[in-house]
């Protein structure tokens, strides 16, 4: 019982009960999965959400007063199925945008400037389909993804 869709959270400040999940890329243990056992027992209702959260492979979203909690589930489900956890915190100036992903043109720009991305006529021709053409390549290495762009790209 160590597929992912068979997990299920206990909430019971337990042992952790599954295998951390391993990164394909390089074959260990994700650097964000908890380590320290987290003693948090949760209610009833709350672990019941959390599964259906997991049986329905939809997020969970939580809210509350500081203090109330809200993290401490967090690590609790994380080292008890074994997760990664991505650290997020929201204040009112955040925006969607950076939650996801930024892009960095101020350095893209100076590699133009300095001749490291110009295509010429030639190699736009020779490329089948212009949207997978050198430069559309190259952008992909001026975006960072944030922490939910992280997330989603884990959960794929």
């Amino acid at each position: 019982m160590n597929t992912l869709s068979q997990r299920q959270y206990h909430g019971q400040g337990e042992d952790r009960q599954y295998e951390p999940l391993i990164d394909p890329d390089n074959n260990q243990i994700f650097k964000d999965v908890p380590i320290k056992k987290e003693p948090y027992i949760a209610p009833k209702h709350l672990a019941e959400a959390v599964n259906d959260a997991l049986y329905l492979r939809r997020p969970l979203l939580l809210e509350g007063e500081p203090g109330c909690g809200k993290t401490r589930l967090a690590y609790s489900i994380a080292y008890e199925l074994g997760y990664p956890l991505k650290e997020c915190y929201i204040r009112s100036t955040s925006r969607a945008e950076d939650l996801l992903y930024t892009y960095d043109n101020i350095q893209r720009l100076y590699d133009i400037q300095e001749g490291k991305l110009i295509k010429t006529k030639q190699e736009e021709q020779q490329t089948d389909n212009p949207e997978k053409s050198t430069n559309a390549i190259d952008r992909k290495k001026y975006v960072e993804l944030g922490k939910l762009g992280e997330a989603i790209q884990l959960s794929a």
